[in-house]
């Protein structure tokens, strides 16, 4: 697979996470998760890790994170919404 294919795959599933690209505070990503800074997750998959669904706190202030201006998955939006 092309390098570029692989940044986007789930380091816990193997499937692409296109659609759910956004970012977490630190707290949550390297403290709760373990993860290194570089890599991704589903939402499903972080919540796994981290025993307990995302929330809107858990969220940074990244432009990546606003539903109004990007593309995203039902379930990445629901968690940043807080819904």
């Amino acid at each position: 697979m092309h390098k570029s294919k692989r940044k986007w795959l789930c380091i816990d599933c193997a499937n692409c996470t296109k659609l759910e690209h956004y970012f977490v505070k630190d707290s949550v990503w390297k403290d709760l998760a373990g993860m290194p800074e570089a890599g991704m997750l589903h939402v499903l998959c972080l919540e796994a890790r981290i025993g307990r669904k995302l929330n809107k706190e858990d969220f940074t202030a990244a432009h990546i994170n606003n539903p109004k201006t990007n593309s995203m998955t039902d379930t990445l939006r629901s968690r940043i919404l807080g819904t």
